[in-house]
């Protein structure tokens, strides 16, 4: 009985309760207040737009901050639900390709759609891109928020028959650092797998000669700085690649024959295909992040709307 008790207390449903009931103690007690956050269109979210509507609190804002693929099932809009779903008074992307993935093929509303720009990864476009080197075999793992395919991306490459003439180093998620997974990639393959101590991504692209990564927003970022980019398939889940519509520094596998052939590919590449590729990895990614717009993150911080 304890055990089904515990289990339903920490289900999303009594914590979507707690969230109604919560942000209908804040609205209630405090006044003129406005509220901003990171928008996914969760369940939670919407227990807090309705407690805080609920007591005449309108001035609510989302930022989504990260790019959109066929992984993001929760963001979207039913014509049954267009006119009830609770929503914030704005959402603010990243893009006008964000901007125009809600509206026309997620069923958003446009009008309260706008495009700020980046704030995280505002550092790009002050950022020159990082000059290729000779190659060395350096490979950055960016590893995702799930655990499952991490293992599975870890087990790929520790039975990979070439895995080492390599030095791979692991970069764990922002929000997720798993300490017996780190031990376990230190203990497998000593002087060959290693884990990040960076606290800057930009340090770990300076230091790689390409990255591998399932899903994960950074992809982005190391795109952005020249890097090429691996993307591993995995057999759990649905493989999601934001990066598969690129058609310049990018490429997927899904066994070790294929991986050995990317390598030999991305090595041998002349300069001039490099950059003549870089040149269209940009130009994707260019449609994705905006520079952040600075008069409407005054407005939205510092006045109402």
């Amino acid at each position: 009985i304890e055990y089904y008790l515990q289990r339903d207390i920490n289900s999303s449903f009594y914590m979507n309760l707690v969230t109604y009931f919560m942000f209908n103690k804040v609205a209630k007690k405090i006044k003129n207040i406005k509220v901003i956050y990171a928008y996914e269109n969760r369940s939670s979210e919407k227990m807090m737009l309705m407690a805080m509507k609920r007591y005449g609190v309108n001035e609510i804002y989302g930022y989504f901050h990260a790019p959109i693929d066929e992984r993001h099932i929760a963001i979207f809009i039913s014509n049954n639900e267009k006119n009830i779903m609770p929503l914030p008074k704005k959402i603010f992307v990243i893009g006008k390709k964000i901007k125009e993935d809600l509206v026309y093929y997620r069923n958003f509303p446009e009008e309260i759609i706008e495009v700020l720009g980046v704030l995280k990864q505002s550092f790009l476009f002050n950022s020159k891109k990082i000059n290729r080197k000779q190659w060395s075999g350096k490979i950055l793992v960016l590893l995702s928020s799930e655990m499952k395919k991490n293992l599975l991306v870890f087990l790929f490459l520790k039975s990979y028959e070439k895995i080492n003439l390599l030095n791979v180093r692991f970069r764990f998620h922002p929000s997720y650092f798993d300490v017996e997974i780190s031990q376990i990639i230190l203990n497998s393959k000593e002087g060959v797998f290693n884990v990040s101590r960076n606290k800057n991504l930009i340090d770990d692209l300076y230091w790689s000669d390409l990255v591998i990564h399932t899903n994960t927003g950074s992809s982005c970022e190391a795109l952005y700085m020249g890097k090429p980019m691996l993307h591993i398939q995995t057999p759990y889940g649905y493989n999601d690649n934001m990066l598969k519509k690129c058609e310049g520094l990018c490429w997927s596998i899904s066994n070790h024959f294929e991986m050995t052939s990317v390598l030999e590919i991305v090595e041998k590449m002349p300069d001039e295909k490099f950059n003549e590729l870089y040149v269209k990895s940009k130009n994707y990614l260019d449609d994705i992040f905006e520079p952040c717009r600075g008069e409407v993150l005054t407005q939205l911080i510092d006045a109402k709307m």
